[in-house]
């Protein structure tokens, strides 16, 4: 089952989300705090898997608004068994998304996703330099 959690749910439920959403954070320019006010603020929303009462999996995203697009972006998505609840969660936030009046859906995150998903592609590489 996926629940798209309120930002009240987030707050009562964080010491559950915290642990899956931090070993999502491949990015040391956020933590899971800065998610935190990002999900209370309702920039940010948190979609939890559960299976047989059990967490396995905590999904963020946030609408990003372009002037001539709205796409959600995935930023994190961290748990367990993935084979058993990726297809089914993109399916859940592309259809909130839809709702939302977005018309793309964005994953940033490790390559290891494009053999969990099917229809997504590599479209940019994103590199750094500190300086």
């Amino acid at each position: 089952m996926i629940y798209r959690l309120t930002p009240a749910e987030c707050f009562e439920q964080w010491d559950d989300l915290k642990p899956l959403i931090d070993i999502a954070i491949v990015d040391e320019h956020y933590t899971s705090e800065d998610i935190k006010k990002h999900l209370l603020d309702g920039i940010s929303r948190a979609y939890k898997v559960v299976l047989d009462g059990v967490i396995l999996a905590v999904v963020t995203a946030e609408l990003v608004v372009y002037p001539k697009a709205k796409v959600v972006r995935i930023h994190t998505a961290g748990g367990k068994d993935s084979h058993l609840w990726a297809e089914k969660v993109i399916d859940a936030i592309s259809e909130d998304a839809n709702n939302n009046g977005a018309t793309e859906l964005q994953i940033i995150g490790r390559k290891g996703w494009l053999k969990v998903l099917d229809g997504f592609k590599e479209q940019y590489t994103v590199m750094s330099k500190t300086i």
